[in-house]
């Protein structure tokens, strides 16, 4: 007959370890259903992808052809000291404020509202936001340069939708058309950050370069050069209800620097 092996109660031990220590994970990181999933918005990397009624109408972006209307980006910002009516409430319940700094733009106050995005939505990463909205960038200038309504209706609030919308018509109604060539997107950094109420907003500020000419109905030139780089200088707003379960963030806003 074999010689029965003791029984180590060490293992025991460690199994109940191990199963606190999931319990424990469980209770602090929470759960997440798959409408709430990382990539759960159309085709952008990340938790991204983008509701205020009287929202700015905004005219299509620097990389579109067309000239930016400046009055159309609202800011919507935290007073000069960085810090917003709203995000008080918030500041509690954020255990310390973050390092920020890789993704805000030199100079920029944008900490404090970061710090209350992040103390309303723990899930809230800034280098998984950036990622996301670097894709919507290129995503969204191709889009309107193609005339693609479809494309551009999930990733824009209604109003900006609308403006971008009526510049599309109105190129159409003329028979123009944009030859457009996306060369690259140099810098994408946070410039200002706000909780408005339960809304996060973030501005980004990029740098890109990019080919794009518009052409009439005959096909000649009336607008750029195939052989010209274009710098543009833009600033995007996002938004996001920040207690919503769809991830997806919304350009709500957008300005030309040039």
């Amino acid at each position: 007959m074999m010689n029965e092996q003791p029984f180590d109660m060490s293992i025991v031990i460690f199994a109940l370890l191990a199963a606190f220590l999931i319990w424990k994970l469980r209770s602090v990181l929470g759960t997440r259903n798959d409408n709430e999933r990382p990539g759960g918005g159309p085709a952008m990397p990340g938790r991204w992808s983008a509701g205020y009624s009287q929202k700015p109408r905004s005219d299509a972006p620097a990389g579109n052809g067309q000239s930016s209307d400046s009055t159309a980006f609202r800011r919507r910002s935290a007073p000069a000291n960085g810090s917003a009516p709203d995000q008080r409430e918030n500041e509690g319940a954020s255990n310390a404020p973050r390092d920020w700094s890789a993704f805000i733009a030199p100079g920029a106050a944008a900490a404090p509202g970061l710090d209350a995005i992040a103390a309303a939505d723990p899930a809230f990463e800034p280098r998984a936001f950036i990622e996301g909205a670097r894709a919507a960038y290129e995503m969204i200038v191709n889009a309107f340069a193609k005339g693609q309504r479809d494309v551009l209706a999930p990733l824009l609030t209604p109003d900006v939708f609308a403006g971008f919308n009526g510049a599309i018509t109105e190129r159409e109604k003329h028979g123009r058309t944009i030859d457009f060539t996306f060369v690259s997107l140099d810098s994408a950094k946070i410039t200002e950050a706000a909780l408005v109420e339960n809304h996060a907003e973030i501005t980004l500020r990029y740098e890109a370069k990019m080919i794009k000419v518009t052409r009439d109905a005959q096909g000649n030139v009336v607008d750029g050069s195939p052989d010209h780089v274009v710098d543009a200088h833009e600033l995007w707003t996002f938004e996001r209800p920040v207690d919503a379960r769809d991830p997806n963030w919304k350009l709500a806003a957008t300005k030309s620097e040039d």
